[in-house]
């Protein structure tokens, strides 16, 4: 009868004592972390945008003239710190700038002066003049980055008004002579013997400037990519020759008088003296020639690859529209 009576009792201690192992179980389960999950980011990248608004469209910058450039940043949220564009440049005064938001989408304004710094005269006239722009939160105590860009200006070297003073006395009109020496025949002169009269007929003015051409568009890019291998060939014949290719995506705007802005090293080699000229073979091949009827009277956006090695030259060759907000529409490969 004991080992009954036993036997009952360990059941029913068993059955007990099964919540006590499995509560700290759930427990442990219960108490386990859930993955976090990520906050959401906006699809946008960010992105910036450059114009020249004071060259008349012709995107010829003159040494020594004030710079009007227009500012546009996109893909940056609005928050309740403003953003500010810093510009800065050996050849022109700094600039921090406020950008103003549009409300219909995510992008921000400004336009600003460049006021140029005194030129030393004995120093030679700077061709490419290097902009440093920072989008920066403005804070009470500091700027707070947000990008960075760097774009190079092509500069004209032709010598400002005023500086040149033999231009002042050569195309003067000879001085008057007093009344008391002028001929009183010089205006009643007889006509010479067998000279042939002259018919008083409205004069016509000659047009000089040369209309635009009517060249085909794919035969104008030819000739503006040819133009950049020769400057290309030119800014990397001093380099030693190297056995690994080496590639610089570059980027600039084309206006329509022939005058390249706004160059950009989309991409870099990784070697700065490569880089380095990429920029002056786009400054040394223009001004290219003007744009022909089937091109238009916008400026163009041209992506460029210059590589090295076996196949030095250009290697890629795009073409593109400047949007309003600093989007662009690919065209096809030229």
């Amino acid at each position: 009868m004991v080992y009954p009576v036993l036997t009952r009792l360990m059941v029913v201690v068993g059955l007990l004592s099964t919540p006590l192992y499995q509560a700290p179980a759930r427990a442990s389960v219960q108490s386990q972390p859930r993955p976090a999950t990520p906050q959401a980011v906006s699809a946008e990248p960010q992105w910036a945008t450059f114009d020249i608004t004071g060259s008349n469209g012709s995107g010829s910058l003159q040494i020594g003239q004030p710079l009007e450039l227009s500012i546009t940043l996109g893909g940056t949220p609005h928050d309740s710190m403003p953003i500010v564009a810093i510009c800065e440049s050996a050849h022109f005064e700094s600039q921090i700038v406020t950008l103003k938001p549009e409300p219909s989408a995510l992008v921000m304004n400004a336009t600003t002066t460049l006021v140029p710094v005194a030129h030393d005269r004995l120093s030679p006239a700077p061709h490419v003049s290097r902009l440093h722009v920072t989008f920066a939160r403005s804070t009470d105590t500091k700027f707070e980055r947000v990008l960075t860009r760097i774009i190079y200006l092509t500069m004209g070297d032709t010598t400002p008004a005023g500086d040149d003073q033999a231009s002042l006395t050569t195309h003067q009109d000879p001085p008057i002579a007093p009344p008391s020496e002028i001929d009183p025949a010089a205006g009643h002169a007889e006509p010479l013997p067998g000279a042939i009269p002259l018919v008083s007929e409205e004069v016509v003015e000659e047009d000089l400037i040369p209309s635009r051409s009517t060249q085909p568009t794919p035969g104008y890019w030819d000739q503006v990519r040819d133009l950049l291998n020769r400057g290309w060939t030119r800014a990397t014949g001093h380099m030693p020759a190297s056995s690994f290719p080496h590639t610089v995506h570059m980027q600039f705007r084309l206006y329509p008088g022939g005058h390249a802005q706004l160059l950009e090293i989309a991409d870099g080699s990784g070697i700065t003296e490569i880089d380095q000229a990429g920029i002056r073979a786009i400054a040394d091949a223009q001004p290219f020639p003007p744009f022909p009827l089937g091109v238009g009277i916008e400026p163009i956006e041209i992506h460029v690859r210059l590589q090295t090695g076996s196949q030095s030259g250009v290697g890629d060759f795009r073409t593109s529209t400047p949007q309003q907000l600093g989007r662009t529409i690919s065209a096809p490969k030229h």
